[in-house]
């Protein structure tokens, strides 16, 4: 008979127990400060008894990617992403830069800012930015502030309560008379019910005479053009605007109002990502699209004033484009996830003549091996274009996180930020201590005192690396659990597809040498993600996370693994409802607690 871990004399009351606090983690616990933000999945024989001062902040690092880069009109380039410290001076999320890459010491931040997720320069100077924070330096302020141009929080912008959302996707657009239109997923501002899209005055309080009344848009509002005549270009997942069906992009007045003058008939069949206007006051658009208003245009197309199509832009082919930036000539510079454009190599950026066509006069030939991807190009009045996003030091660039290259593609070697540096935020590092007390640490970093540990390393007691534990090219993707057998072979799942170049996806058994045990026979893998193990005494192998097959075989979330990896049959995960397993722990007795999200 197949066994039922879904224990229905399990309390309500305890199933909403915070799994996090049932290991049993006595004395001092490992602590990695500064850069390493500690998660233990560790499993409950692993009690830790290391003592902090073996290891220190600075060992760890790995490519921070530069999310948002702003130049401002006087050159200097507000920077943000996943950086704790330039140049180990502390500006978590965000920093200034002078033209030539150097910190700008006018800019100050104080404690920083985390989970930011857009920042825009306003006229005057000051530079709005929203996110998942609730505090910004000490100051409350819950998911949108206001920073002065020397980095201090503008406390003329009162926010009140601000939005309650966890997560509002909040994004911004500035009118000439100073108010803002805030966009993103939110229901409510300072108390007040809205939706989706709303006008603040310059004071931070919410503009009534601007048109919240009825459902508004139905799902995320990503970005909004504002017209020369106060209208605004608004684009993101929805479908309707109170109750009229508009796909991915609207107009409105500048009252808030459908205008209706903006024929686009069926609109995108997809997402919109981008938007900028021209000086003739046609609108470019970028995104994950095949077809306007029934018309095949790929990922590109350019709009005339009335919503119809201008037909004299050619849209590229063969790219899935993120971003858009317009040249003082004309000329548009997209960037996105392609390795081909028009048939043409071209990794991660391209740019298009004012008719669509490529320019092949700008290559800046990035490998798709060194380009995790290019979040955010600027252009300086020069011509010259900053790249902000993941890049190895190599293959024409010199920065892992933000570079600079002419009009041309050639790239600028005096603007260099390696001679200052960023530092990542936080690795997500996990710990497990071995039976032997050494300490395999596993998480988002790539190097260990400046030599390449890829995911994973072995420490010795005194936190010296442990050169007998060889990890080769080591994962290339993030690790979600790890936990140690009985014989000390390691069990690691999470999202990863290869570990030392050997195609092992989403799980792996490694030896205690850190070679791959090949007598554990995973075949396919698991589909998606693994975020928790646990090992029963009998040594048969627990795993949960977000999968649905492993080995081509139909799972659900959870799934019990003899030691050679093959599927134990005899266990049968009970609940349907489960959207995810994110957390295992084996009860004395034999019964399994798990939760179903991230506590």
């Amino acid at each position: 008979m197949k066994s039922k871990i879904h224990d229905q004399s399990f309390s309500d009351q305890a199933k909403q127990f915070q799994l996090k606090k049932i290991e049993n983690l006595s004395k001092k616990l490992i602590c990695l400060f500064s850069l390493i933000f500690v998660s233990f999945f560790a499993n409950a024989q692993t009690a830790a008894d290391v003592d902090a001062s073996f290891i220190n902040g600075n060992s760890f690092n790995r490519s921070v990617f530069v999310k948002i880069n702003i130049i401002q009109p006087d050159g200097k380039i507000i920077v943000a992403g996943d950086f704790a410290q330039f140049n180990d001076f502390n500006s978590k999320g965000i920093v200034r830069l002078n033209a030539d890459g150097t910190r700008d010491t006018s800019f100050n931040i104080g404690t920083g800012i985390t989970g930011m997720w857009s920042v825009v320069l306003l006229n005057n100077g000051k530079i709005m930015v929203g996110g998942t924070f609730v505090t910004v330096n000490g100051a409350a302020c819950s998911k949108i502030v206001r920073l002065n141009s020397n980095g201090s929080v503008d406390t003329t912008f009162n926010i009140g309560t601000g939005f309650t959302d966890y997560n509002p996707y909040l994004n911004f657009a500035e009118q000439t008379d100073g108010k803002i239109i805030v966009s993103g997923y939110f229901n409510s501002y300072n108390g007040t019910t809205v939706k989706n899209l709303i006008r603040l005055n310059i004071d931070g309080s919410l503009d009534n005479s601007f048109a919240t009344a009825g459902t508004g848009f139905d799902n995320v509002t990503s970005k909004v053009l504002i017209q020369p005549d106060g209208k605004l270009v608004v684009i993101g997942y929805f479908t309707a605007y109170n109750g009229t069906t508009r796909n991915y992009c609207a107009r409105l007045n500048a009252n808030g109002t459908l205008d209706n003058t903006f024929i686009i008939g069926s609109g995108f069949n997809g997402l919109c990502k981008d938007l900028k206007s021209q000086t003739d006051g046609k609108i470019v658009f970028v995104g994950q699209f095949t077809q306007f208003n029934g018309v095949t245009k790929n990922n590109a197309l350019r709009l005339n004033a009335d919503g119809t199509i201008d037909n004299s832009f050619a849209s590229p082919t063969g790219a899935d484009l993120n971003g858009l930036e317009i040249q003082t000539d004309g000329k548009i510079v997209v960037y996105g996830n392609f390795n081909f454009i028009n048939g043409t190599p071209l990794v991660r950026l391209a740019r298009l003549n004012i008719n669509g066509t490529l320019d092949n006069t700008l290559n800046i030939n990035l490998s798709n091996q060194n380009a995790d991807g290019i979040f955010s190009v600027g252009i300086q009045t020069d011509g010259k274009l900053i790249l902000g996003g993941g890049f190895d030091n190599q293959n024409n660039a010199i920065n892992q996180s933000i570079n600079r290259y002419s009009n041309n593609g050639v790239l600028d070697t005096s603007f260099n930020v390696n001679k200052s540096r960023f530092t990542y935020l936080f690795s997500q590092a996990r710990l497990l201590k071995q039976t032997d007390g050494k300490i395999v640490v596993t998480g988002d970093f790539d190097t260990y005192f400046g030599i390449l540990a890829n995911g994973i390393i072995r420490l010795n007691i005194d936190g010296t690396r442990d050169n007998s534990f060889v990890t080769g090219k080591g994962f290339g993707s993030q690790i979600g659990a790890i936990a140690q057998q009985q014989d000390g072979k390691l069990i690691i799942v999470g999202g990863f597809t290869s570990y030392n170049n050997i195609v092992s996806k989403r799980i792996i058994r490694l030896n205690t040498d850190g070679s791959v045990d090949t007598t554990f026979n995973i075949g396919t893998g698991l589909d998606s993600d693994g975020y928790t193990v646990a090992i029963q005494p009998d040594g048969k192998i627990l795993i949960g996370g977000y999968f649905n097959t492993y080995k081509g075989l139909a799972v659900k979330r959870m799934i019990r693994l003899n030691a050679d990896g093959s599927i134990d049959n005899t266990f049968s995960f009970g609940p349907t409802f489960v959207p995810l397993v994110a957390k295992i722990v084996l009860q004395p007795d034999g019964k399994i607690l798990f939760n179903d999200f991230f506590t």
